[in-house]
């Protein structure tokens, strides 16, 4: 467990999709998947 606030994961969650040029979590999963990266 991470142990983080419900606005903390939310704001990583919008750093992570701003630096990947994305706008959603599919969108994540797809462009991560592109650039090989290990999801799991």
């Amino acid at each position: 467990m991470l142990h983080i606030s419900y606005s903390g994961l939310k704001f990583h969650k919008q750093n992570i999709y701003r630096k990947l040029g994305v706008s959603n979590r599919n969108e994540a999963q797809r462009k991560a998947r592109n650039l090989g990266l290990n999801l799991q």
